[in-house]
């Protein structure tokens, strides 16, 4: 990841995938936000039967079944099972880990 170029920040804009998909390509946080929050764009469309594939190979974004994958309250649904997993306290171990506040011995 460390060596992967990033288009140049700017409006909307046509592209393609490497495999030759054709998107839109949209960088700037204004306009990202505006996307995910827009209910027309759906995660599941990726996966109708007439959508083109993003990869050629399985990855991450393959599983249909991920939570990436899922939109709305069963997106919610699930951040709210994982998200306090990730918070910086339970990963540096503190008490919501049931330990000390120092974290592990």
């Amino acid at each position: 990841m460390h060596c992967l170029q990033l288009p140049p920040v700017g409006p909307p804009r046509r592209d393609r995938l490497p495999n030759g998909t054709p998107i839109w390509l949209v960088t700037r946080y204004p306009d990202v936000r505006q996307a995910l929050v827009d209910g027309r764009y759906k995660r599941s469309l990726l996966f109708a039967p007439d959508a083109p594939r993003l990869s050629d190979n399985p990855n991450l974004g393959s599983n249909q079944d991920s939570m990436f994958h899922k939109d709305g309250a069963e997106h919610h649904r699930l951040r709210r099972v994982f998200q306090r997993s990730f918070t910086p306290r339970y990963l540096l171990g503190g008490p919501a880990m049931g330990l000390p506040a120092s974290g592990p011995a």
